[in-house]
């Protein structure tokens, strides 16, 4: 029987499961069975497909009602990891850095003793947002339709194409202008 239109194949449904595991495009691909060499140029047209979006959104939303609690624990704990401050962790009115009394170690990566003192790591405010981004659908894919999903290199060649409107009504229906440069 043959698929219907916009239907997910196979190795679609199960990138759209993969990929709402960890949000990773790229490994999602791998891990669906698609070529690792062609991750890089095809991720992004399978993520701007309509039906593998579709599928992606219903498959969060499975997530939430499955799983909402957790996520909802889970998006809390980043958002404390993205707006904490060192202040947070570390007493600095005594002249020296003191870890403060009950902080809250779940915002911290690692403490140790330098030759210098006292070095504290919180977790990565920015990995958090961008995971708190992610985790909401802050993202679009977008997909660069001139070339062919790989990046525009800077300083490359531009190619310009316009439609130039006859002079007059006599003249037909216009002509195209090629120019290479910019």
């Amino acid at each position: 029987m043959p698929k219907a239109k916009g239907a997910l194949n196979k190795r679609q449904a199960l990138f759209c499961r993969e990929y709402v595991v960890d949000f990773n495009a790229r490994q999602a691909y791998i891990r669906a069975g698609y070529a690792p060499k062609f991750a890089e140029k095809n991720v992004t047209h399978l993520l701007a497909l309509p039906h593998v979006k579709a599928e992606i959104a219903r498959l969060q939303g499975e997530q939430m009602i499955m799983h909402g609690d957790l996520l909802q624990r889970n998006l809390e704990q980043l958002v404390k990891i993205a707006y904490s401050s060192i202040d947070n962790t570390i007493d600095l009115s005594t002249g020296s850095p003191v870890i403060k009394q009950g902080y809250d170690g779940s915002l911290v990566e690692s403490v140790g003793e330098t030759a210098n003192g006292l070095k504290v790591k919180h977790h990565s405010k920015l990995q958090a947002i961008d995971l708190i981004n992610k985790m909401l659908g802050a993202y679009q894919e977008r997909v660069d339709v001139t070339t062919g999903g790989r990046p525009i290199e800077a300083g490359g060649p531009v190619v310009i194409f316009e439609v130039v409107p006859p002079r007059n009504p006599t003249e037909g229906d216009g002509h195209v202008e090629h120019n290479d440069t910019v």
